[in-house]
């Protein structure tokens, strides 16, 4: 409770059935996404002879826990894969670059590399999903949950993306129900697959306000947005503000050469 957004808890775990009925850019996001017990990471592809996946950097702090020896399971391509290293990270983007090695056999080689949209802007009633590991409520295995209802919406725009939180992570504000657990889950546009972000933090307890589906719908009606969704609701990583620390970062002659490579793929 403390955590829904909306009249109800929106996470639920997906049967077979409902994951294919879903669209197949949305059926691959489940695909690339899986837990290290102390968050969620997702896969972004193959890149200079490298698998690599993405989280938030308070979920990888220290470098110690991306060794070799972390396993991350991926439930929905029933294979795991190893967490080799803490490759780079963000702090004012609250992201973690990872290198990860597969069993040999088991590389997932149908998932594409996934890149940063060239143009990753998000629009103030954009329908939005995510999926990932939320700890909060479990007390025994952690089950994947999809969250997708009707209140799983973008709150705020683009060109309002602001600094929030204890490294000043500029975001876009959401709707979508997470909990404890979900952080390093990517955020895509419904039906589309359209990469939007990725999960990192939110208020908790819920404002009784934010937890009345029709007082959100009231929101989005306003012209304006409403400044209580920067006070109460759930924030996303803006793509737009990490493409253009990426793309200057690439750039620098100073950025470790392999970082640099990697970085231009991921662009």
């Amino acid at each position: 409770e403390i955590y829904r957004v909306g009249d109800e808890w929106g996470r639920r775990v997906p049967s077979p059935e409902r994951i294919l009925a879903l669209p197949i850019e949305e059926q691959t996001w489940l695909k690339r996404i899986g837990t290290v017990r102390r968050g969620t990471v997702f896969i972004l592809g193959q890149a200079q002879g490298s698998w690599w996946a993405l989280s938030n950097f308070h979920v990888f702090p220290q470098a110690e826990y991306c060794t070799g020896s972390q396993i991350v399971e991926f439930p929905l391509l029933q294979i795991t894969a190893r967490c080799v290293e803490r490759f780079s990270h963000w702090a004012t983007h609250d992201l973690a670059l990872l290198r990860i090695s597969f069993a040999p056999g088991q590389e997932p080689i149908a998932l594409p590399l996934l890149q940063i949209p060239a143009a990753p802007l998000v629009t103030r009633g954009d329908w939005l999903a995510t999926a990932g590991f939320g700890v909060a409520g479990h007390a025994g295995e952690i089950p994947f949950t999809l969250s997708r209802d009707d209140d799983c919406r973008a709150f705020s725009s683009t060109a309002s993306d602001r600094p929030m939180g204890t490294y000043d992570v500029y975001s876009f504000a959401h709707a979508c129900d997470v909990s404890s657990g979900d952080s390093g889950s990517p955020v895509w546009e419904r039906d589309t697959g359209r990469w939007m972000g990725v999960v990192w933090g939110g208020f908790a307890p819920k404002d009784d306000l934010v937890q009345k589906s029709m007082e959100l719908l009231r929101w989005l009606s306003l012209k304006e947005e409403e400044p209580k969704a920067w006070e109460t609701l759930n924030f996303g990583v803006s793509l737009n503000a990490v493409r253009i620390t990426w793309a200057a970062q690439a750039q620098d002659p100073n950025t470790p050469e392999e970082l640099g490579r990697v970085l231009q793929e991921l662009l």
